[in-house]
């Protein structure tokens, strides 16, 4: 049930793709991420259990819960259609969002050189990454009309919690990678948090509290990022909180492991394009120190 309530959170972290057109974004974005989750959560909790006031929750239509729930009721066929006209809108608005995120992405990687210099054109009216909107539009079109709704419900989720470990992974690397032996303890916490999700009890509990031992000895890992007096924004209880991040995602991923194939072909894609291009035209290396085939 997680992983399908997880489904409805996807589209917060579009917000960070448009840091660049926001004013102070190292305060306003990340406060603006939580406190959207904050509302929509409550709004969720709110819906759902007026819902299930309604009428039990084995008896809602799987397809369209808050419409069904209306069956029956006084004026029901109205708000039936005032509901599913909601509905509508509000799934066509997170779709734009969604291309407009992946559009600026493939923006900013072509900016950086690590795609094509195409994708980065931008139009000269709309002063919009054009190409790459156009790229993104016809993938979901074709991925939308051919793949079924909750195969390609399982892949984005999927996919999703990988991106998110991934940026938890990151974090880790870039805030306390300094000496091997640190890095040591983090990629040691992934190893025995997720090895624990699947070797049966006892050894469950073993595993589970030497993940956890080492989660505590992470703490006292000073910090090995800059600290330049700059007053932004950090991630609170690090490095707790990204290696619970880790745990977590993975373990939700496991109850997805059917579109796991797809997950490693889009890694295998996306590495790929890196090492086959990206790694060699990239403009995030230093001047001098440019990577050579």
């Amino acid at each position: 049930a997680a992983v399908m309530v997880f489904f409805a959170y996807i589209g917060f972290d579009a917000v960070c793709t448009v840091a660049e057109e926001v004013k102070e974004p190292r305060w306003i974005l990340p406060y603006g991420i939580l406190l959207s989750l904050l509302i929509c959560s409550v709004i969720y909790v709110a819906v759902a259990s007026a819902m299930t006031l309604m009428v039990p929750a084995h008896e809602l239509d799987d397809t369209a819960p808050v419409a069904a729930a209306f069956d029956g009721q006084p004026h029901g066929h109205i708000i039936k259609i005032v509901v599913s006209g909601g509905a509508t809108i509000g799934l066509t608005a997170g779709v734009i969002v969604s291309i407009m995120a992946q559009a600026r992405i493939w923006f900013a990687l072509a900016r950086d050189g690590l795609v094509l210099e195409w994708f980065g054109r931008v139009h000269p009216t709309f002063q919009t990454p054009f190409n790459a909107t156009c790229v993104t539009v016809f993938a979901a079109c074709f991925m939308g009309g051919l793949v079924p709704f909750g195969v390609l419900a399982d892949m984005i989720s999927c996919g999703t919690l990988t991106a998110l470990t991934l940026v938890c992974v990151a974090l880790l690397v870039l805030r306390y990678g300094g000496p091997t032996g640190q890095l040591s303890f983090i990629i040691g916490y992934v190893v025995l948090a997720t090895t624990a999700m699947y070797v049966p009890t006892p050894v469950n509990f073993v595993l589970g509290g030497g993940a956890a031992s080492v989660g505590a000895g992470l703490m006292f890992i000073p910090d090995q990022s800059k600290n330049d007096g700059e007053d932004v924004f950090r991630v609170p209880f690090g490095p707790v909180l990204p290696c619970c991040g880790i745990a977590f995602n993975m373990y939700l991923m496991s109850f997805l492991a059917s579109s796991w194939t797809w997950i490693g072909c889009w890694l295998l894609v996306g590495l790929a394009s890196y090492f086959g291009y990206g790694m060699w035209n990239s403009r995030c290396q230093p001047e001098g120190q440019a990577l050579r085939p």
